[in-house]
Order: structure tokens, then C-alpha cells, then sequence
């Protein structure tokens, strides 16, 4: 009776091993992605979010949070948060762009993940003489980029308000 029901059954088994082996092979896949190249495969990017080029990304901390920089398609800077899962990760969020333009423009963005908040002040430093940015009475992080005098402070806190920004 048991071999009986292995015959019939045999192309089920077959199926359905097969089917857990696809979707090993696509979690595998998609965890070895760095969090720069998820976004790149982000189908509902438009041009303001849509990534050119890298300039940094690090995880944020020792959460499961990454902050990505970079050059998007309309050639401003811009900035994404996101969250690892269990098989990828999630987009929390863009925070928007800033042009090249000028050095004393940052931006603060309040992104929803889940039933919390990530709020993020970020922006451009293109002079080398700052060597310290603070938000508030907070030190931001500057990271450099492969571009010569081109760096990026950030920060993420939970501010009641947006934060003020001192420079020197």
C-alpha cells in the first residue's frame, strides 16, 4: 500500500521539491543583493529616485536599517532608507534629493516603518574646511565619497521639530 501511494504520488513529491528549490535559489539570490543594488531593482523609481551611481552606503548603526546615498538619474543627490527582512529588504523610504548647488541646504524626512518613524537630517559638504557638522546638540556622521571634496553629513534621531543646523 505505502509504495502504491509513493508511485502515485511520486511527481507530487518531485513538484514540490523542485518548487522549494526555485524558491531557495531566488531568497539566496536576493539576500546577496547590497542594499544599493535592491534599489537599483526597484520597479516604481522614477527619475527623482531612480539611482545613477553610489556614493555610500552603511547600515545604520547595529539595527537592520541601511542608509544609501547616491547620484540619482536627474543628476541630484539622493538618500534611502532601508530595512533588512527575513529574505530581501524593504524600502522604508526616499527622503528626497538636493542639487550640487549649495553647501548649506539639508533635509530632514520623516519616514513611516510600520507603526514607528525613521527621521533622517541629511545633506552636502563640498568644503573641506568643515570638520564638524552638528543638528541640534547632536554630531552628525560625515561619510567621504569617491569624489574629491565631496562629503555627506547624517544623521538619524527623533527631533520634535526640524533640527538646527551649526556648521564648522
Amino acid at each position: 500500500m505505502l509504495k502504491f501511494l509513493i508511485r502515485k504520488y511520486a511527481w507530487l513529491f518531485f513538484l514540490l521539491g523542485f518548487v522549494i528549490a526555485l524558491l531557495g535559489i531566488r531568497i539566496l539570490y536576493i539576500k546577496s543583493l547590497s542594499p544599493y543594488e535592491f534599489i537599483l531593482k526597484d520597479d516604481y523609481a522614477d527619475a527623482t529616485v531612480s539611482p545613477a551611481e553610489l556614493l555610500i552606503q552603511e547600515r545604520i548603526g547595529e539595527t537592520d536599517k541601511h542608509i544609501v546615498f547616491f547620484i540619482n538619474q536627474k543628476g541630484d543627490y539622493s538618500c534611502a532608507i532601508l530595512k533588512e527582512t527575513l529574505i530581501s529588504y524593504k524600502i522604508v523610504g526616499y527622503s528626497g534629493s538636493l542639487s550640487n548647488k549649495n553647501d548649506d541646504t539639508y533635509l530632514y524626512a520623516k519616514l513611516k516603518d510600520g507603526d514607528d518613524f525613521v527621521e533622517v537630517c541629511w545633506g552636502i559638504l563640498n568644503d573641506a574646511s568643515i570638520s564638524s557638522v552638528v543638528l541640534d546638540e547632536d554630531s552628525c556622521f560625515i561619510s567621504k565619497t569617491d569624489y574629491p571634496n565631496l562629503r555627506i553629513f547624517w544623521l538619524i534621531d527623533h527631533w520634535e521639530e526640524m533640527p538646527t543646523l551649526t556648521m564648522s
